[in-house]
């Protein structure tokens, strides 16, 4: 009996020892593979960076816009827009500006709400698990399944289908880095235009959750001011950008959020440039819907964008709207 504990014991060690070894190997090749320097590096004649949400996603075309590149996740939080801005700063200090998506429905309470909702999370830390930092996983932690086997998985190594499959793609031969899923993209909408009652009523659902209590987003306010500390820290211009909107959805936005969109504007650090949008106007064939442009619209308004930064600069004002 006593030998066979011992076995059973030596067993144990052994497969302990393996999968500590396994693991160590992994995490390992998460950072050497997945977390390289050069997975984040943009080309030397980019000096615009675009990032945030669905905003900047499908109204900044980098095709109108030189030296720009857009690495837009749709629905992504200024908790995870920082996360990665860290990592492309730290790797190209060719960089002057960083155009940061900022709308009405930014500042609104559901997006903070947003980032606990387990299939949000789902498809956040698919993307940008393995970027956060202990702030963020200290707010983002849950018992759930899906925190515990991303856990596991990219800041313990232990072998996965989510770091494994990653892995071997980057050692792949047609291995493209702008396919890793924390890099982002323009989505062009052609002349795609659905405006009208429907999707009027679907945003504002989405955007304000008029059923529930109206209030800010704290931890976006946070995360903004951690933005602009970090763009101010690598010598780089943090831009809002709020994007158009058609008039039957600015119409329908609550007074409150108008209000406070407002005086949130007002109380933006000095450094901090913004191109309001709002109110720009263009005729609903320039809306993909009611509050996202189209390909149209984003040619219209990615065409003038670096004109508008520029005379912001000359003119030493730093809020422009339309």
């Amino acid at each position: 009996m006593k030998r066979f504990l011992i076995q059973i014991l030596y067993f144990t060690l052994t497969v302990a020892c393996l999968a500590f070894l396994f693991s160590g190997l992994n995490l390992h090749l998460i950072r050497k593979k997945i977390l390289n320097p050069e997975n984040f590096r943009l080309s030397d004649s980019t000096t615009m960076l675009i990032i945030g949400d669905s905003y900047v996603g499908l109204s900044l075309n980098p095709k109108y816009i030189k030296g720009a590149n857009n690495e837009t996740v749709l629905g992504e939080h200024y908790l995870y827009s920082y996360t990665r801005l860290k990592y492309f700063l730290e790797n190209n200090p060719q960089l002057e500006y960083i155009v940061l998506s900022f709308n009405y429905s930014t500042i609104a309470a559901p997006f903070d709400r947003g980032l606990l909702d387990g299939r949000n999370q789902s498809f956040f830390f698919g993307k940008e698990f393995m970027l956060l930092g202990k702030e963020e996983l200290k707010f983002l932690r849950t018992n759930n399944l899906v925190y515990i086997r991303n856990f596991l998985a990219w800041k313990l190594g232990v072998p996965s289908k989510e770091n494994l499959s990653l892995i071997k793609q980057t050692m792949a031969k047609n291995f493209k880095r702008n396919a890793l899923p924390f890099r982002g993209e323009y989505i062009d909408c052609g002349n795609l235009s659905y405006v009208d009652n429907y999707q009027l009523n679907v945003r504002l659902k989405e955007c304000f959750e008029p059923d529930k209590e109206q209030g800010l987003s704290p931890l976006i306010l946070e995360y903004l001011q951690k933005i602009a500390a970090l763009c101010e820290q690598s010598n780089v211009k943090l831009v809002l950008y709020t994007s158009p909107l058609s008039n039957l959805f600015f119409n329908a936005i609550p007074v409150f959020y108008k209000e406070e969109f407002q005086k949130t504007c007002q109380e933006l650090p000095k450094s901090v440039f913004l191109l309001d949008y709002a109110r720009y106007q263009l005729p609903d064939s320039c809306f993909e819907d009611v509050n996202h442009l189209n390909g149209i619209g984003a040619k219209i308004i990615s065409s003038r964008l670096l004109d508008d930064l520029k005379k912001l600069e000359q003119d030493s004002v730093y809020h422009m709207r339309f």
